[in-house]
């Protein structure tokens, strides 16, 4: 004999279905920070290293910022609406380089050094 489907039931699958929906998409949103890592070595370390690229370019620490800061930082310079300290020397540099990365790009970046 087959139990009756009683409305307790009904919310808790229709709950169960919507906490796993919401996890999954949260999950495909979420920053790739390996991705992230691997972009920045590829793309940003050159210059903001703590090795060998601040000593020479001058540029700043990357590493342990937030994250929301560097995503705006990385969209001001894609546009070009960001101050620079040396007008002549990095600013085209970081107008193309910004201008290379997708958004999801930045989101990855952003995540990973914030990690950091």
């Amino acid at each position: 004999m087959k139990r009756p489907v009683t409305t307790r039931k009904v919310r808790y699958l229709a709950s169960l279905s919507i906490y796993l929906l919401a996890s999954t998409i949260s999950n495909a949103q979420a920053a790739d920070k390996e991705a992230g890592k691997a972009l920045y070595k590829e793309t940003c370390a050159r210059c903001h290293s703590k090795l060998i690229g601040r000593k020479i370019t001058g540029s700043p620490k990357l590493t342990n910022t937030d994250e929301a800061y560097i995503t705006a930082r990385l969209k001001g310079y894609a546009q070009d609406e960001h101050d620079y300290t040396d007008e002549k020397k990095y600013k085209q540099r970081m107008i193309d380089t910004a201008k290379s990365l997708s958004d999801e790009d930045i989101k990855n970046i952003a995540a990973y050094l914030s990690s950091k």
